[in-house]
């Protein structure tokens, strides 16, 4: 029996497909594009990205933290009760806003269920006009990353998580990233972490600091082994330093940033705490920008301390005007006030500088912990600053 041959009417579809990929690719390259403008370069956080465990209140490991929040991603939709709303605890630097990015990386590819969204926010003052643009709220997974960073969150934190709770209870899935410090302690409720909130349980997952396993795993996709290491089953010198260098800081949960920009890791962080590590990180920072600007720069260059004073400049602005970043224009304009300034262009904002420029051009600081610390630096100056680095503080 012979087989029907089916019909295909390939020329009169090509035009019609060839418009419906090139939509696929615009959508995708404006979705990048936004993640570009609001949290950097998202190509260096897909090639260098480590999977964190979870850990209970006690810091015991319950496991990675993609098989936790499986359950919670794939429910049903939201029942009159809730529980369609999560916090993502860590400290800073644990990995939270690269995890976040992943997520929506995965959204925009092939990893994803049809019919269904993913919309990534940054934490402002203009959240509501942010979610009033967004269609589809019932089958949309909503990440909201920067909690720490929003301007309201400092001035009241716990007002704002609820307003935030409110304005997001009608979408199916919302993941909210912060640091334990700006919520209520942690409590176990069957055998899961809550948070209350106004006397409700909000289910809460908590990064767990990285392993030495998972930091080694982490610095070896920082400093790929080149053929030689390769051949002799052996890690990138500059990996081994890195790793020796962070080995005694296992309780330290900011070890994923410190193992993404560990190329200016030389000296170990003299104690086991966050702002001992990110100075440590900052110090070899100035150091190698203050030597690639006497190559670079005819004249005489400037000094680190000179470069950190800069930095510090651009922190305290930062805060003071409750921004993420500014342009060159506003450089120019606040270079009265502050002429440190006027270093700011020319430091190099490659790579894994702590120095980033996002899609807009907008000079920002490659995590918020390295904001917080060169902004310490003028707190005993600023009062405003000050006060915001103690309700910051854990």
């Amino acid at each position: 029996m012979l087989e029907e041959k089916a019909s295909f009417r390939l020329p009169a579809n090509v035009r019609r497909l060839a418009r419906q990929v090139w939509a696929i690719r615009k959508w995708r390259a404006e979705e990048i594009d936004a993640i570009a403008r609001a949290f950097g370069d998202p190509g260096p956080v897909i090639t260098r990205y480590t999977a964190p465990d979870c850990c209970d209140a006690e810091g015991v490991r319950q496991g990675p933290l993609l098989a936790r929040l499986r359950p919670f991603l794939n429910g049903g939709a939201p029942g009159p009760d809730g529980g369609n709303q999560l916090l993502l605890l860590g400290d800073p630097g644990s990995g939270k806003t690269a995890f976040l990015v992943l997520l929506k990386m995965a959204s925009i590819s092939l990893f994803w269920p049809r019919g269904h969204y993913c919309a990534l926010i940054k934490l402002g003052p203009d959240l509501t006009r942010q979610l009033e643009r967004l269609r589809h709220s019932h089958k949309t997974i909503l990440l909201l990353d920067g909690y720490d960073e929003d301007s309201e969150t400092w001035r009241r934190p716990s007002e704002r998580l609820i307003e935030i709770l409110r304005e997001t209870r009608f979408f199916r899935r919302v993941i909210i990233a912060t640091r334990p410090s700006l919520v209520p302690p942690v409590a176990a409720h069957a055998g899961n972490l809550v948070v209350p909130i106004d006397s409700n349980p909000l289910p809460a997952l908590q990064l767990a600091p990285f392993t030495n396993a998972q930091l080694r795993r982490c610095l070896n996709k920082t400093f790929r082994p080149r053929l030689l290491d390769r051949l002799l089953f052996r890690s990138h010198a500059r990996a081994n330093l890195a790793m020796n260098c962070l080995r005694h800081t296992s309780s330290l949960a900011a070890r994923p940033l410190l193992a993404t920009h560990a190329t200016f890791l030389t000296d170990p962080p003299p104690t086991a705490s966050a702002a001992a590590a990110c100075g440590a990180l900052a110090t070899g920072w100035l150091r190698a920008e203050a030597r690639a600007m006497a190559d670079r720069r005819p004249g005489e260059p400037p000094s680190p301390e000179q470069l950190g004073d800069g930095c510090a400049a651009l922190a305290a602005l930062l805060f003071e005007e409750r921004q993420d970043g500014v342009d060159e224009t506003e450089l120019i304009n606040h270079g009265i006030r502050w002429p440190e300034l006027r270093l700011i262009p020319e430091i190099s904002v490659n790579g894994s500088s702590l120095l980033q420029r996002n899609a807009d051009g907008h000079f920002r600081f490659a995590h918020f912990l390295i904001q917080q610390h060169f902004a310490a630096m003028r707190a005993d100056q600023r009062p405003q600053i000050a006060r915001i680095l103690k309700t910051l503080a854990p």
